[in-house]
């Protein structure tokens, strides 16, 4: 008879495997529909809202509908001497519980940089002084 130890820990090791299989399909599909998105443009055909800009506009995980922006803004006000894209990275895909990869990051990062929200020296991405609600 198993135990439930040995049954939680079976089923959330089966749970972390789904998830991670979930999550390549859904990047496949991404990755497919930008490539059909990108030939769309190319050829002057217009989707109804193309994944890209939806993305770029709402980018929203299940958890609090909260964007990768917003998400790594409150991140970063944990840090006040700044972090690594890496971690932010990593504490963004633990507060909203998603698996995203660091290219999905980087844009995200050079848009709130472009809006003066943050900066990077060497690597190391800190808020602005003017960033409203700094803690």
């Amino acid at each position: 008879m198993t135990t439930f130890e040995e049954f939680t820990k079976a089923r959330y090791a089966a749970l972390l495997q789904e998830r991670a299989q979930l999550h390549a399909r859904l990047r496949a599909v991404q990755k497919e529909m930008e490539e059909i998105e990108k030939a769309s443009r190319a050829s002057g055909l217009q989707l109804v809202e193309s994944e890209s800009r939806q993305r770029e506009t709402k980018d929203k995980s299940s958890k609090d509908n909260m964007t990768m922006k917003e998400a790594s803004v409150e991140i970063l006000k944990k840090y006040p001497d700044g972090l690594p894209a890496m971690k932010i990275l990593f504490e963004l895909n633990k507060m909203l519980g998603t698996n995203y990869e660091r290219s999905s990051l980087s844009p995200q990062l050079s848009r709130l940089k472009r809006d003066g929200t943050v900066y990077d020296i060497h690597g190391i991405w800190t808020l602005t002084k003017e960033t409203p609600e700094r803690q």
